[in-house]
């Protein structure tokens, strides 16, 4: 008996589901509509209840809503304007970065002696790395790794 009412609900859920997911493309302007006559109501009915008209009511908190609207479109509009003015030019400049081929990308153009020769400084931090720390290196590793090293082969 519990179990064809479990399944009607199941079914009525499904075809609910499956009717918001056909009508996706249209809903959410009645979603948007809905949202801001429950959010714009109250103000309507306190305008009505201090003996305001219907009508009068409603376009008053229309017509304030749409002022809000455009204040705040004005105000935003330029600053969103320039943020999307700033993200192009930056996208541009990644954009022409990732395409420019360097040679200190491609691994077998760099180690190539030729290349070296070229490019008297180098640019990779790791290189610059090595190259500042290189007699801290040596200097580690001979000196104070082989002795170890002999007294534990002894």
């Amino acid at each position: 008996m519990v179990g064809w009412r479990v399944l009607l609900w199941v079914v009525i859920v499904l075809t609910i589901l499956a009717f918001l997911y056909a009508v996706r493309g249209v809903l959410l302007p009645f979603v948007i509509a809905f949202a801001l006559s429950a959010i714009l109501d109250p103000i309507v009915r306190k305008l009505r209840l201090r003996g305001w008209s219907r009508p009068a009511s409603v376009g008053a908190v229309m017509f304030i809503f749409v002022g809000a609207l455009v204040a705040l479109a004005s105000w935003l509009g330029p600053v969103i304007g320039a943020q999307v003015g700033t993200l192009r030019t930056k996208v541009d400049e990644v954009a022409t970065q990732v395409l420019t081929p360097r040679p200190e990308d491609n691994f077998f153009v760099r180690w190539n002696p030729v290349v070296q020769a070229q490019a008297s400084e180098s640019t990779n931090q790791i290189d610059t790395l090595f190259e500042e720390f290189s007699p801290t290196f040596e200097a580690g590793w001979l000196a104070g790794f082989t002795p170890g090293i002999r007294r534990q082969i002894r």
